[in-house]
């Protein structure tokens, strides 16, 4: 709980919310993503309801004393209510860390699959005392940790012992002795029982695909479920199955992620088609000078602008042709001088060569003015 006013914020939401005809509509949301997607992973509002009943408090107005917010904040912290046992953000700092309390309305779900993944990269992975730079989980791991598959054992060994290089995810995941969290977490999934998986449809489903991972080695078994290729279709049924879980829910469980520390993702990639860029340029420059002679033209007349219906403004303004022409002009031209800019930036990378910084920059602000650079992600919700 960062700050009393953000407690602050949530008592004033649940008032809100217990005090109209949305608690109700609340409840029904809840029980209805409850039975498909499980239990939240934060504080809900009877938690909270039952943390402000036991300090006496029953509306708003009771809690205008810093003091008497704090004090509650102090217990919330000190007990388990908010804790998030998948991370939703993370802070800057080696470590592992200890996730903040966090109050939704409508928080996503705990998930066995996603916080395995949490166990199995950094900053959760230590060996003799170190942080394991191991930063992208694998199917593999969720194969064996969650739906109890020891056919892929092999595989992950395979993994443990290959060289750390090839493709980006092979980097980040190979060559990386994580097995004791890996067998930690399996265990911990083990020891639910069948009431535990069958809680919510989505536990549910993947309690059943455990149901494949028995061996099928047995005599009793016709030959073809005997053999190593049968063992491989078993896990891509389960691991297509699983993927589809995954990206049914995506909105309502959460999704693992990975201390995000120091890691630099290319800001862009521009399609290598120089006679392209070089085309589209001449293109905007030949429309812009066209609209400035155009503009150029004495007794223009005056142009009435309606504004958008969508705006709900019935109001018109009259402007001068030449000033339209003149602004559409400057778009093309900055918008050739853009270009220019892609055309550049492909053509070093049809030449292997690193572009200059000031091209860097340029790619890294083109959509969106923001950094490149990964240092976490800040969900929504209420941060206790």
């Amino acid at each position: 709980m960062a700050r009393p006013r953000e407690l602050l914020d949530a008592i004033v939401l649940r008032d809100l919310a217990s005090n109209t005809a949305a608690k109700g509509h609340w409840q029904l949301i809840e029980e209805v993503c409850r039975l498909l997607y499980g239990v939240t992973d934060s504080m809900t509002l009877p938690q909270l309801d039952s943390v402000l009943h036991a300090e006496g408090i029953s509306s708003v107005a009771e809690t205008a004393s810093e003091s008497r917010v704090r004090a509650i904040q102090a217990k919330i912290l000190n007990g388990q209510l908010g804790l998030q046992n998948v991370p939703g953000l993370y802070w800057l700092g080696w470590g592992e860390a200890r996730f903040p309390g966090v109050f939704h309305l409508f928080g996503q779900r705990f998930s066995p699959d996603a916080w395995l993944m949490t166990r199995v990269v950094m900053d959760a992975v230590k060996r003799n005392g170190s942080i394991l730079t191991r930063r992208m989980p694998s199917a593999l791991d969720v194969a064996y940790g969650v739906l109890a598959n020891d056919s892929v054992a092999p595989l992950i060994a395979d993994s443990i012992r290959a060289p750390a290089s090839g493709p980006h995810p092979a980097r980040w995941q190979n060559g990386r002795e994580y097995q004791h969290n890996l067998l930690a977490a399996r265990l911990t999934v083990d020891a639910a029982a069948s009431e535990a998986w069958n809680q919510s449809l989505y536990t549910g489903w993947l309690w059943m695909l455990r149901g494949l991972s028995g061996p099928t080695t047995g005599s009793e078994y016709p030959e073809a479920m005997r053999t190593l290729a049968w063992s491989r279709y078993t896990l891509n049924s389960q691991l297509a199955s699983w993927t589809h879980l995954r990206h049914a829910s995506i909105l309502y469980t959460k999704q693992s992620s990975t201390l995000p520390f120091l890691c630099y993702f290319p800001a862009a990639y521009v399609e290598p088609r120089l006679e392209f860029w070089d085309r589209m340029q001449a293109l905007g420059t030949s429309m812009a000078s066209g609209l400035e002679r155009v503009g150029r033209v004495q007794d223009l007349p005056m142009v009435r602008l309606a504004s958008l219906p969508a705006v709900n403004d019935s109001r018109s303004f009259v402007v001068p042709a030449g000033l339209i022409l003149s602004n559409a002009a400057s778009h093309l031209r900055h918008f050739s001088d853009t270009v220019a800019k892609l055309r550049e930036v492909s053509r070093h990378q049809l030449n292997r060569v690193e572009p200059p910084e000031s091209l860097k920059t340029f790619l890294s602000k083109l959509i969106e003015e923001t950094d490149s650079m990964s240092w976490g992600y800040t969900l929504g919700g209420i941060n206790l």
